[in-house]
């Protein structure tokens, strides 16, 4: 069962890092990407 709550944690873990990651990417990628999101919704 301890192994299997701290797979969940790691698991849940990496997709927080993986988010952050690609927030930080999108950002540095250009604001373009942003603007165009804003005036299209």
């Amino acid at each position: 069962m301890k192994k299997l709550k701290t797979l969940v944690l790691v698991a849940a873990l990496g997709a927080v890092v993986a988010a952050v990651a690609k927030k930080v990417q999108a950002g540095n990628a250009g604001a373009a990407q942003w603007q165009s999101a804003d005036t299209a919704a």
